[in-house]
Parts: C-alpha cells; sequence; structure tokens
C-alpha cells in the first residue's frame, strides 16, 4: 500500500514529497462483525511489529533506502468516543497510563 502511494505521487510529477503514514493502528476489543480480530493478542502484535518494522530502516521494495513514518493511531483508550465500540479500543495505554497490553518500542 505505501509503493501505491509513492508510484501515485510520482504519476503527478512530484518525486520528492515527503509521505508520513498516520493513523495505523490495530483496536484492541471489539463486538460484532469485529470481535474475532479485534483482540488484544491481535493488537499486540500487530503494534509491536509496526513498531520493528520502523525501526529496522527498512523501506519499502520500492524505496528500500527511505525509511518510513508511522504514527500508532491512539495513545489512550477512548471510553466516551461515538462511532462502533471498536473505535473506542485502540489505545496502548488505559487512561489511568497503564498498558493495554506490552508494547516494545525499543526493538
Amino acid at each position: 500500500m505505501v509503493d501505491t502511494i509513492y508510484s501515485a505521487v510520482e504519476a503527478l510529477g512530484c518525486t520528492n514529497i515527503p509521505i508520513a503514514f498516520t493513523g495505523s493502528g490495530w483496536p484492541s476489543y471489539g463486538t460484532g462483525d469485529n470481535a474475532y480480530v479485534a483482540t488484544m493478542e491481535n493488537a499486540q502484535m500487530y503494534n509491536n511489529n509496526l513498531i520493528k518494522r520502523v525501526l529496522s530502516n527498512i523501506g519499502t521494495p520500492k524505496r528500500p533506502w527511505k525509511s518510513m513514518e508511522v504514527f500508532i493511531i491512539a495513545l489512550l483508550k477512548e471510553k466516551m468516543k461515538g462511532g462502533d465500540e471498536t473505535e473506542r479500543h485502540f489505545g496502548l495505554f488505559y487512561p489511568n497510563k497503564t498498558l493495554v497490553y506490552p508494547v516494545n518500542f525499543y526493538h
């Protein structure tokens, strides 16, 4: 997906525009159709692998020399957030500042 964005921007004639990816994450809880994938185990695996990949400084197949800039979607769980139940469970921390699950920021 990242290389698709690079290709689209290049097709517009822009080759040196920095791209940052915001809002990447995985919910640790969900109901209904999302319940089977929105688990604490899946969220932990996704976010730890995302951090590991970013810290590896390995880019994409199209730009292997360029490290990626990625922002995790939410620092805190947002129990008052509207919408689907899943939307309230992207945070890495509970509002009391304790971790929802172990996260390795130093791979």
